[in-house]
């Protein structure tokens, strides 16, 4: 067992939770610690990035698998979109609803975040779970789901089985590149069904 890993990981999620938050600044301790950190350890420790799917991996089945499960996760998004608790968590900077521009910027904002969340969960915690153990994608997403609490508690629900399927597609793919491409768009478009109860408009 690797246990310096274990310990890195345990530091990351404290400090990117509960250090350092805020917006641009966020995101870019979020890449710092979440992706570059982690991976400067793997390095370190002469393993190959592909070993912890950083890797292009199978991009036609990627790709079959994310346009499934975003069709699927659309009634879901639906729904959830119209529920007070969501509307009033979401978008999570309040002026990127106010115009185009605002709305840009956060988007940007949260695609970093999410490229450093699939690089520490499905590409460093995930593949050095599984090193020691078969339960290592439900360990995972077990800790994804608590790095959700604070969040509308159906979405805190909701991320154990995502967690689950998103290490299991990219398992399967070889790269992180599917669950990155669900996790942004599902996010992507979740932010503007909200806005758009709340009355924004693109156009």
């Amino acid at each position: 067992m690797d246990a310096l890993a274990y310990l890195l990981a345990a530091a990351v999620m404290a400090a990117t939770r509960y250090v350092f938050p805020g917006y641009v600044w966020h995101a870019a301790i979020c890449l710092a610690l979440m992706a570059a950190l982690p991976m400067a350890y793997v390095r370190l420790r002469g393993r190959p990035f592909r070993n912890y799917l950083l890797a292009a991996g199978n991009l036609r089945l990627g790709l079959k698998y994310s346009a499934i499960l975003l069709a699927a996760a659309m009634p879901v998004m639906l729904y959830g979109s119209a529920l007070p608790e969501f509307k009033g968590y979401y978008p999570l900077w309040r002026p990127a609803s106010d115009n185009l521009v605002y709305f840009a910027y956060y988007e940007a904002y949260m695609l970093a975040v999410m490229v450093a969340t699939e690089v520490f969960y499905r590409g460093f915690l995930l593949n050095t779970l599984l090193q020691d153990t078969r339960w290592g994608n439900w360990i995972h997403a077990l800790v994804y789901m608590l790095a959700h609490v604070g969040k509308p508690p159906v979405e805190v629900v909701y991320s154990l089985p995502v967690g689950w399927v998103f290490g299991r597609v990219d398992t399967k793919c070889g790269s992180i590149l599917p669950s990155l491409a669900m996790h942004y768009l599902s996010s992507l478009i979740f932010d503007l069904l909200v806005m758009y109860h709340g009355g924004f408009r693109l156009i």
